[in-house]
């Protein structure tokens, strides 16, 4: 039965992992994606609750909506240099993420793409990214007056929700930075 799946390699003869293809398999903790995979469905793996680490080949051109929503587990994510689009919910609730790096190549990340990644502090966004749609970074850590990006994406509603908005009415950089000093100090206590 799939729902005791704890590990899948998925062979570059696969061009498509189908729609809901490993969704709910909560037990499903290593996942191989071999180059030659061209496309990740729509929630392919969502609701996977064991996946720690998770490496998209550069052979994926395109990854669905709600692709890994979910996954509350994943915490290291390596994206495909060939996709154009993060979709809507890709990574939806995925609540261990604390880094990521959009490569050089990605137009766009679509609305609630990170949204509710509660983790994620630090996210690299390249140069040839042109839209980040509402709520996809909303509610998680990473301060908008961090981030570098392109001068084309100023919208604010992509970060939604985040609790330390950095703009004039909220924690300025310096004092937010000294309230991060003083947590990873408390933490190592």
């Amino acid at each position: 039965s799939s729902a005791e799946l704890t590990s899948v390699i998925i062979p570059g003869s696969v061009k498509k992992i189908r729609m809901s293809a490993f969704e709910d398999c909560r037990k499903l903790a290593y996942v191989v994606i071999l180059n030659g995979v061209n496309e990740i469905g729509e929630k392919a793996f969502a609701d996977c609750q064991n996946i720690w680490t998770i490496s998209i080949p550069n052979s994926v051109k395109i990854m669905e909506s709600h692709a890994f929503f979910n996954c509350k587990t994943l915490r290291t994510v390596n994206l495909s240099n060939s996709l154009k689009t993060i979709a809507h919910g890709a990574f939806l609730c995925c609540e261990n993420l604390d880094s990521l790096e959009i490569p050089e190549g990605v137009e766009s990340i679509e609305s609630l793409a990170f949204y509710k990644c509660r983790n994620l502090t630090t996210i690299t966004l390249p140069k040839s990214l042109d839209s980040i749609g509402e709520g996809a970074l909303g509610r998680t850590m990473i301060l908008y007056g961090v981030l570098e990006h392109p001068a084309a994406v100023r919208d604010k509603d992509a970060f939604n929700d985040n609790p330390f908005m950095y703009d004039e009415s909220s924690l300025y950089l310096d004092e937010f930075m000294e309230i991060k000093r003083r947590a990873e100090e408390y933490e190592k206590k």
